[in-house]
């Protein structure tokens, strides 16, 4: 059986192993990771955890699953139907699936919510820490070996010791953000890269996605629950 792009992705993720996801801004790796997250937390029976200091996923899982678009949200451009539909959509993460997004500041504090939150849940799926900037990364494998989870830090630039560090290091790359202005953007503004780039389980290489920023899709990660 062939597997599809996206099961290559969340075949990754092994509980107690520490993933990187590094991308230079512009390159959409919370936009993915958050939709990572979204695929895993509706097909889990445990908690997700998404932890970010940006304030900046809820609106991107709502304009994924509603198809509004982002920027509409954004600025509250919406009629009396889109209204409705991210209400729908606002219910569905916050009672339906076991999806739970902390904000925060990226410090080792985080960590001692992230243990909070598997106490009061007994288990958890997935963690993902959204931070470009977190200094903490060996506590960060300590927890994920000790709560046994697999969890994801997004990093803008993965240094040679924190690729070390990963059991897994994935980089996202949209060659169009770096062609804003020219010609060759037309040609590639529905494609992203996703480059495994170290993996302790096997093999590396680049998957192919199609790309729709305006309303925060990425390949056929994560169900939509509003279908226009």
């Amino acid at each position: 059986m062939t597997m599809n792009n996206e099961n290559k992705i969340l075949d990754l993720l092994y509980n107690g192993d520490l993933i990187i996801i590094g991308g230079e801004p512009g390159n959409a790796k919370s936009m993915f990771s958050a939709l990572l997250a979204l695929s895993v937390a509706q097909n889990a029976r445990h908690t997700v955890i998404y932890y970010e200091f940006q304030y900046y996923i809820r609106n991107v899982l709502l304009s994924h699953l509603t198809e509004i678009p982002y920027q509409n949200i954004l600025d509250f451009d919406l009629n009396e139907k889109d209204i409705s539909e991210l209400v729908q959509a606002s219910k569905y993460l916050k009672n339906e699936i076991p999806f739970r997004i902390l904000n925060g500041y990226p410090d080792s504090d985080c960590l001692n919510d992230i243990k909070d939150e598997y106490e009061n849940n007994n288990e958890l799926s997935l963690v993902v820490i959204d931070s470009p900037n977190f200094n903490y990364i060996q506590k960060l494998k300590e927890l994920a070996t000790e709560l046994n989870v697999p969890v994801i830090l997004l990093l803008d630039s993965p240094n040679n010791d924190n690729v070390t560090m990963a059991d897994v290091v994935i980089l996202t790359h949209r060659q169009a953000f770096y062609e804003i202005g020219k010609p060759e953007y037309e040609n590639h503004k529905n494609e992203m890269d996703v480059i495994i780039s170290k993996n302790k389980y096997g093999e590396t290489g680049t998957v192919n996605f199609t790309f729709n920023g305006e309303i925060c899709q990425i390949g056929n990660f994560a169900e939509k629950i509003i279908k226009n």
